[in-house]
């Protein structure tokens, strides 16, 4: 059976392919045979014993009970040729899959049996064993056996020791009921003694003045779940129709005071004195204030009372109305928080403490607050309801009161398992504390000496995610060349992801995105945000700098996002991130030019049908290209012989070297301007753009621009030019709107480049296709990057 059936969800597949093959070809298939195609589908701990296929197969051997019994011998024969037998035994009736042995296989076995004890003794002994083992009433008799067993001595001490394994058996089952019964009676007797006890202190109950210790085990009945009641074979009482947990339906309902009525054996005198008992504990003198609660609480004790105490307020809770008036005053709420904080009797939010978070959040942020510094001082890891704080909605008004104290009173030096805790803290203040008071606190916290890395991290990582601008510099200083430091601040933005994973990446200014890109990115690859199995550190981490290009700046319409993505990709220690980032740049640029597009107004369309000025980018770049067609033709096969000027000349007046790309260049600009001064439209050289970058020709009108960069064909970046340089740096300027021109001079076929593949070009023409091709310009940038090729070449 192949071990990846059950990694594939595909573990009933064997048994299947079992189940079909019996009804196809069982009947045709010897014993041995049969018995190997048993093994196959075989159930690891009964994990399929009630399943439909197994059923089926159950069924199939039922009905064929002689090829039960040669199944069994030929497990049998398969057990005499190997060392460990008992293990073995039992696999026999495992490829049974549980079906029902035939009739008088008892009496089978020991026939078996005997025919076997001077050739196989040990088959024989655990075919005697069966025997003995699956004997009916009616059927085999201990003394049918005893009279097989004296004809072979290895029986005849085989039966001796099994009556004596079953002597032994039936006393350890004795005195296993007679523990039962001792248990059951003193159980018994101490609710008899309970029920006296409560009896006696009845009155006491009534007038508010029973012991607390009498109420704790009231409240202890009140608060046990229904589950719990099931295993002590009360439910009954309290429930006789539970059906699966519903707790918190079930204490809507009055599971709770069920459970005392049924604590109290359903004495109607002594439930209504104990409900009393509860319900008065609010009100008594000996309820200790919060200060004593936390002070029991720091040396890990709880007041009697406590419980109690919550389930007045549970209870009254339960049975009040939505419009009632409250019953409890400040001192009364804040007791019972403590007690809640200090000593939660069950899992579940009661509803008297959902009512508080949205009505009273600032006496539960006190609370939650004087609590947790107790459990600070103790050296606790885990802390009550801080995770509600950062994930929860209906803590919002509690974390805006609680976080910022908290965080003050946060230690410094902290165990590693507290970190979790102040991820929590710190992400809560991000979302509902002051984020003025939250800076001045993480400023005053960083600096602190004392600190050690992984805390310091944090509390650059939160001051960083409310103020990038003022915390970037820190950030830099501080994870820049260290990788383990770079991945607390991967798990710290990893966390907010994975809890909100649609809207925190947005809530990060393009330059912070940057930012973490840059400490991330240098130490993860793309390719381990796609790896399978146990998810690390590392691989959340390259998913993080993935999010962050493409939610943050790819899809961002901001020149920010471009200059970004500019310099990201030309960051050494994101070598391994270009083509993530280069593809994040091309989809940047579309969206940034979509959004900066505007319609020309019907003034402009007109004015350029007319023959004026170009309405926008688009039209001015059709106008350029138009001319440096016009010129081209003019070059190649004017009159003049203009393709000379573009050549130096030996004493003779011979075109002898190729100018430098430079002064081609002004050759072409001086003739391209005189052509387009008259309709208003500016042409001019070494035009700077961003990056300290610029073009070899810029055309301009009305605040549109149509770069144009220009290459002799032999120069060593003819092939990349157009893309690397042209199109990354040029065309993504708002004015040019994407439209941008690459111009190639043609000296001839032999000074061309070599192109990455293939041969060189033989002619203008032919180059002009091939740069077009080896671009692999995309359906939009085909739309608006224009390659020409002018042939200054000798005729």
């Amino acid at each position: 059976r192949h071990p990846g059936f059950r990694s594939h969800l595909l573990e009933k597949l064997p048994l299947k392919l079992l189940n079909k093959g019996l009804k196809t070809y069982g009947d045709q298939l010897t014993a041995d045979r049969l018995y190997d195609w048993l093994g196959v589908g075989e159930i690891e701990d009964g994990y399929w014993m009630h399943d439909e296929t197994a059923l089926e197969i159950r069924s199939w051997l039922e009905e064929r009970p002689e090829l039960q019994k040669q199944l069994v011998l030929e497990g049998l024969n398969h057990c005499s040729t190997t060392g460990e037998k008992e293990g073995l035994y039992d696999a026999i009736y495992e490829r049974f899959y549980g079906a029902g042995l035939p009739d008088g296989y008892d009496f089978w076995c020991l026939e078996q049996s005997a025919g076997r004890v001077n050739t196989q003794p040990e088959t024989a002994v655990h075919l005697f064993k069966e025997a003995f083992y699956r004997r009916k009433k009616d059927g085999l008799t201990l003394d049918v056996l005893r009279h097989h067993a004296r004809q072979h001595r290895i029986l005849e001490a085989t039966l001796d020791q099994l009556i004596a394994e079953r002597s032994r058996i039936e006393a350890q089952e004795q005195e296993r009921q007679e523990r039962a019964r001792a248990f059951t009676d003193e159980r018994r007797r101490k609710e008899k003694e309970w029920l006296s006890y409560v009896h006696a202190n009845e009155v006491a109950l009534r007038e508010n003045r029973a012991a607390p210790g009498l109420l704790y085990r009231v409240a202890q009945e009140y608060f046990k779940s229904p589950e719990a009641a099931l295993k002590e074979d009360r439910i009954h009482l309290i429930y006789p129709e539970l059906g699966g947990s519903e707790l918190e339906r079930l204490r809507r309902d009055g599971a709770g005071l069920k459970a005392v009525e049924a604590l109290l054996g359903g004495d109607r005198q002594l439930i209504d004195a104990a409900v009393r008992g509860l319900l008065g504990t609010v009100d008594r003198k000996d309820v200790p204030d919060v200060r004593e609660i936390l002070d029991l609480w720091a040396e890990n004790q709880m007041h009697y009372l406590g419980w109690p105490y919550l389930a007045a307020l549970e209870e009254t809770e339960r049975t009040a109305s939505e419009d009632s008036p409250p019953r409890w005053n400040d001192g009364q709420l804040r007791r019972a928080l403590a007690f809640y904080y200090c000593c939660p009797p069950t899992d579940i939010h009661p509803e008297w403490y959902r009512r508080l978070l949205r009505t009273r959040p600032k006496i539960v942020a006190d609370l939650q607050v004087q609590h947790t510094i107790v459990e600070f001082r103790r050296g606790r890891e885990h802390f009550f309801k801080l995770t509600n704080l950062a994930e929860d909605p209906a803590y919002a008004q509690v974390a805006s009161h609680a976080t910022l104290p908290l965080l003050r009173a946060f230690p410094t030096r902290c165990k590693l398992g507290q970190l979790d805790s102040l991820e929590d803290l710190l992400w809560a203040a991000i979302q509902h504390a002051d984020r003025s008071s939250l800076r001045e606190l993480i400023e005053k916290k960083l600096s602190r000496t004392s600190m050690n890395d992984t805390q310091r991290a944090l509390w650059l990582a939160a001051g960083f995610a409310i103020e990038p601008d003022a915390f970037q510099p820190l950030l830099s200083h501080f994870f820049d060349g260290h990788e383990r430091r770079s991945r607390y601040l991967a798990e710290f933005f990893r966390r907010r992801g994975r809890r909100f994973p649609l809207t925190w990446l947005a809530d990060i200014r393009i330059s912070a995105s940057a930012q973490l890109i840059h400490i991330l990115g240098s130490y993860v690859g793309p390719e381990l945000g796609n790896a399978q199995g146990l998810i690390t550190p590392s691989m959340r981490a390259s998913r993080l700098v993935r999010g962050l290009i493409q939610q943050n700046l790819a899809a961002s319409p901001d020149k920010a996002a471009s200059s970004a993505l500019a310099r990201l990709l030309e960051d050494p220690g994101l070598y391994h991130w270009r083509d993530v980032l280069s593809q994040a740049q091309d989809e940047q640029r579309v969206i940034r030019c979509d959004a900066e597009f505007q319609h020309p107004s019907i003034e402009r369309v007109c004015r350029s049908l007319s023959g004026g000025a170009p309405a926008n980018a688009g039209d001015l770049a059709a106008l350029v290209v138009e001319q440096l067609q016009q010129l081209a033709d003019v070059i190649r096969k004017g009159d003049t012989n203009a393709w000379r000027q573009y050549w130096n000349v030996d004493p003779y007046g011979r075109p002898d070297k190729r100018r430098p790309e430079n002064s081609c260049r002004d050759i072409l600009l001086t003739a391209l301007q005189q052509r387009l001064q008259s309709q208003g439209i500016d042409a001019r050289s070494e035009v700077q753009h961003a990056n300290d970058k610029r073009t070899d020709i810029c055309v301009s009108c009305d605040g549109f621009q149509v770069p144009v960069e220009i290459k002799r064909n032999d120069h060593r970046d003819l092939w990349s030019a157009l893309r690397n340089q042209l199109i990354a740096q040029y065309t993504n300027h708002p004015g040019a709107d994407g439209y941008g021109i690459y111009l190639v001079f043609w000296f001839g076929k032999e000074y061309t480049q070599a192109p990455p593949s293939g041969k060189r070009p033989t002619t203008a023409t032919e180059l002009q296709e091939r740069l077009k091709k080896e671009a692999k310009l995309s359906e939009a940038e085909e739309r608006k990057i224009s390659v020409h090729v002018i042939d200054v070449s000798k005729p």
